[in-house]
């Protein structure tokens, strides 16, 4: 019988199981004997404590012989703290589970992580993953268009870009102010001549900005406003189901958060069994639990959307260009800002 984990001063400390080896979807039997060898697992993330204890319990089902310790910190500190110890050239961590991409993309320019190109990688997008091996996505997060249902009925909800612009919703909309990224990959679908022009005629609705999705969906549902947006999937499907007068729309193709990814650290203690955990975190199966049990969109082309995500089936996803937003970043930011008038905020 699985004991709950250990949780001591950040770090959980999950038991390993001692009999039932068995082989990860794809592992070979090389990989799994030196991750057995090695015994022992530390992961770096910022991932919950309830929704890492189901992915490690998994991977404990198939191997039992490895002890993981999982070393969870919320927000920048965790980025903080790897880049202090590479720094500091002390190498702890053998995976990130999960990073986001564009601290990946940080740590991967620096070499700061190690390259790995997992045979699950095959089934993801191009996007969803670097060229170079360093990291890959775990899950993903798509944006939604809430709507208040008391003031408004399913035929008058929006469906695309240019509905956002019709007369009834002037000063009827609310906005994330930290959106410059949802942003960016709307004039990466639209084009960026046309994605300007709906972008100025955007700020000509007047939308009120809030800092915070769940403050957005917390007004929405006090009927402060009418629309809000980009939200996440998951605080909109969370929030109709705790009884908030509110449904959504997907405009196709969905824009997404930036995805949160999962790679090998530098210099891993334990490289077999980092390399063992990232093929079973990205196989068709695990993935699938991932979606049905944490409620995370998987990226890869064969998984389809299941359990509440099973309402996203068949939306086309847009997938950005991340590592060129994030390279021009600062030019969105100043965009959004100017256009929506948010610097004088």
């Amino acid at each position: 019988m699985w004991n709950y984990p250990r949780y001591i001063a950040g770090l959980l400390v999950l038991p390993a199981w001692l009999a039932g080896i068995s082989a990860a979807p794809g592992a070979s039997d090389e990989l799994v004997k030196a991750a057995n060898k090695e015994a022992v697992l530390l992961i770096y993330g910022g991932a919950t404590l309830q929704h890492m204890t189901l992915l490690i319990e998994n991977f404990n089902r198939t191997h039992p012989a490895i002890k993981v310790n999982y070393l969870r910190k919320s927000g920048s500190s965790l980025f903080e703290l790897i880049v202090r110890e590479l720094r500091a050239k002390t190498y702890n961590a053998d995976a990130y589970v999960p990073l986001t991409v564009d601290q990946a993309i940080f740590l991967a320019e620096r070499k700061w992580l190690t390259r790995y190109a997992s045979p699950e990688r095959s089934a993801f997008p191009e996007q969803a993953k670097d060229r170079d091996g360093y990291w890959t996505t775990l899950y993903q997060t798509g944006h939604v268009y809430a709507y208040n249902t008391r003031q408004v009925n399913s035929k008058e909800a929006p469906r695309a870009y240019d509905d956002l612009l019709q007369p009834k919703w002037k000063g009827k909309i609310m906005m994330d102010e930290e959106e410059d990224l949802w942003y960016a990959s709307v004039l990466e679908i639209l084009g960026k001549e046309k994605g300007l022009r709906f972008m100025r005629g955007l700020a000509q609705q007047q939308p009120m900005f809030q800092g915070s999705k769940t403050l957005m969906m917390q007004l929405l549902c006090a009927g402060e406003v009418a629309l809000a947006f980009p939200v996440n999937f998951n605080q909109a499907n969370d929030a109709k189901k705790r009884g908030c007068p509110s449904e959504f729309v997907v405009f196709e193709p969905q824009t997404q958060r930036p995805p949160f990814v999962i790679a090998m650290a530098h210099n891993a203690p334990h490289p077999a069994a980092a390399k063992l955990f990232i093929d079973f975190l990205l196989a068709k199966e695990p993935q699938r639990f991932m979606q049905e049990n944490i409620f995370r969109q998987s990226a890869r082309l064969d998984v389809e959307p299941s359990g509440d995500l099973a309402k996203l089936k068949g939306v086309r996803t847009w997938r950005s260009d991340w590592n060129a937003i994030f390279k021009e970043r600062s030019s969105y930011r100043d965009a959004f800002m100017k256009t929506f008038n948010l610097s004088a905020r």
